[in-house]
């Protein structure tokens, strides 16, 4: 995409939602609690991992905005899956295996692979379920350009709009009832199954796109911000209040999952917020903003790891229970930020190496 013709908004949503991931996985990693309230200056850490739950969403929105709309072949299409998400499905999976090999005692290699197989279908079970979902999205690619490319006409609008509103209800569904129900009796429901409830953040990025259902009114758009974050917060703490009593509650989970209410509004505040703001970047500025917003997708394939070889580095070397548990989190969030760009810098310098990445 050429300069001139980029939306710089949607590159400024992008790294942005890569840092929001790797600050919620580092703060669920440096703090290396299970329950983040044992002291009372962890509350503080909350509110950023709180936020950082819409970076998920968000990625699915913008993957909608960048395709829904365009004419694309099915071969094309096909070609993007196996190219963009499939090849580094495979490599990362196999990765994984050596990473159990060398780092999980008492485990062969065929436990190893086995356990890969596993997690491939367990929901959440790695970072990667986010490219198996985003594949079956992506399957549903002709059809939805065809009907977003002819959205002016009288009846694609209908069609899409019909199919978004029962995408929407279905996310909130799921969210609301089988997700906790799942969480709690073990219920059916895989990376195979939860894929048509993230198809609301795709379409309505395909929405955004034709300038759809948009929040222009960045006043609005901080309004719906705060509140998602406060619901996300308020939720949160009296769930885990909840829980350091013993007390089995059936929702303790749903404000930070990610289709929960809450999360799905600060998501929709947050993307239309930026999406309407008016940014004033000179064309230098542009262009550092888009070589960064590239490496993104290679950055959210390989942070995971690094961030954790940066947490054994510090265990090993005694520095990780020595020091402020809030100094740690943000040394080990600017590491893992500045080597997992560096790295995928090295890695897309060659034609052979950036396949791993999505090319």
């Amino acid at each position: 995409m050429k300069l001139k013709n980029r939306n710089i908004s949607i590159d400024i949503i992008r790294i942005s939602a890569i840092i929001l991931v790797i600050v919620l996985h580092t703060i669920i990693l440096a703090t290396n609690k299970s329950n983040l309230f044992v002291l009372r200056l962890d509350y503080f850490l909350e509110p950023f991992k709180a936020f950082s739950r819409v970076s998920v969403p968000i990625f699915f929105m913008i993957s909608g905005f960048l395709l829904l709309g365009k004419k694309q072949s099915t071969k094309l299409n096909f070609k993007r899956i196996y190219k963009r998400l499939l090849i580094p499905f495979v490599f990362f999976t196999l990765l994984n295996s050596v990473y159990s090999l060398i780092f999980i005692h008492n485990m062969d290699y065929y436990k190893s692979i086995l356990n890969q197989f596993v997690k491939i279908s367990e929901y959440l079970g790695s970072h990667l379920w986010f490219l198996l979902v985003l594949s079956f999205l992506y399957l549903f690619n002709p059809f939805l350009q065809q009907i977003f490319s002819n959205y002016d006409k009288n009846r694609s609008y209908k069609k899409i709009k019909w199919i978004t509103a029962i995408a929407f209800l279905y996310t909130l569904l799921t969210g609301v009832i089988i997700y906790p129900l799942n969480q709690k009796f073990g219920l059916s429901f895989n990376n195979f199954t939860i894929w048509p409830s993230y198809l609301f953040f795709y379409l309505y990025g395909g929405l955004l796109r034709k300038e759809v259902l948009v929040i222009k009114n960045l006043k609005v758009s901080a309004l719906i911000i705060i509140i998602g974050l406060l619901s996300i917060i308020s939720f949160d703490y009296i769930s885990i209040s909840f829980k350091l009593r013993g007390i089995d509650f059936l929702f303790s989970d749903y404000s930070v999952n990610y289709l929960s209410i809450p999360v799905i509004l600060t998501s929709i505040g947050f993307i239309n917020f930026i999406l309407s703001y008016q940014f004033n970047f000179n064309k230098s500025k542009k262009e550092i903003i888009k070589i960064i917003s590239n490496y993104t997708f290679g950055v959210y394939l390989v942070h995971i790891y690094l961030l954790e070889i940066i947490n054994i580095v510090f265990i090993k070397q005694g520095i990780a229970h020595s020091i402020n548990i809030y100094f740690k989190t943000i040394i080990y969030l600017i590491l893992t930020i500045f080597l997992s760009y560096l790295l995928v810098y090295i890695i897309k310098r060659n034609k052979l190496t950036r396949l791993i990445i999505g090319g």
